[in-house]
Parts: C-alpha cells; structure tokens; sequence
C-alpha cells in the first residue's frame, strides 16, 4: 500500500473520529454540556488570568459568564477547523491530478453540511435547541482550516493555486 493511501486513510478516520466528538459534545444535555464549559473555562481563567482568583461576586460571575461564551464559541470555531482540514487533506489526496481547489469546497462544504447536521441534532437534545450563528461559527472555522491546509500544500509544493 502506497504512502499516500496510507495517509489518505489515516486522514479519513481521522476524520470520522472528530465527527464522533463532535457528536458526543452535541448529545450532551444542557446540564452536562454546561458543567463541561464550566470546568473548562474555570481551568482557563484560572491559569491564563492570575486576578480572577482574587475577584468577588458579581465581577467574577461577569467575567466568567463573558469568558464562557469566548471559549464554547472559540470550541466550535476549532472543532470545525480540524474537521475540515482532516477532509480537505483527504481530498486533496484522493485526487489523481492534485487540484487544490477541489479541495478546498470538498472539505469546507462537507464540514459545513456536518455543522447543520449538528444543529438539527440538538434539536433532540434535552435543554439544547439548533442556532444558525453556530452554523455561521463552525462554518467560519471549517473555511479557515480547509484554507491553512490549502496554503501549507501551495507553498510546500511553491506554486500557486
């Protein structure tokens, strides 16, 4: 089996992969999904802003409240990064004549489609309901992520697209 299949392969389960985190995150309930960006953004604040551990009541509660939202949104901006890159690579991979635009609306439009789909599942999801700027974030990271792996391969290979 070729380098490339090898790849290729490993890119796709990879692939698959995130798609299963991403889908385990979703599935969660208010309650649970909540307590999880809760601790993640406690352990952020508390390493990355030395003052917040000295800071009372309301003006913690604020910061955290503010903080919290930058981070799930920044998750989703990231979670739809790596999903599209995985996919864009394998799309660049499985073409024969290498085109990097093919590539590109592959991977990101996949991504994207996967963002909706996310959506329309916590429909189901106790406490948890679809939001279109979701969509809007996690297809903004899907973009960038399919564009970076777009960008390395152009300049390892030094032409442009």
């Amino acid at each position: 089996m070729s380098h490339r299949k090898v790849l290729r392969i490993a890119l796709l389960a990879a692939a698959f992969l995130m798609m299963a985190l991403i889908f385990y995150f979703s599935a969660q309930n208010d309650v649970q999904s909540g307590k999880t960006s809760g601790e993640v953004t406690e352990f952020v604040l508390n390493t990355v802003v030395p003052e917040y551990k000295k800071m009372a009541g309301a003006k913690r509660q604020s910061y955290r409240k503010t903080a919290e939202l930058i981070i799930r949104k920044l998750a989703h901006f990231s979670e739809y990064a790596v999903l599209s890159a995985l996919l864009t690579g394998y799309f660049y991979l499985r073409r024969r004549d290498d085109r990097l635009l093919t590539a590109l609306p592959m991977g990101w439009g996949l991504a994207s489609l996967y963002a909706c789909t996310d959506e329309f599942h916590q429909m189901f999801v106790s406490g948890r309901g679809p939001s279109p700027t979701d969509v809007g974030i996690d297809s903004g990271g899907a973009l960038l992520g399919a564009a970076l792996v777009i960008a390395v391969i152009a300049l390892r290979h030094r032409r442009l697209i």
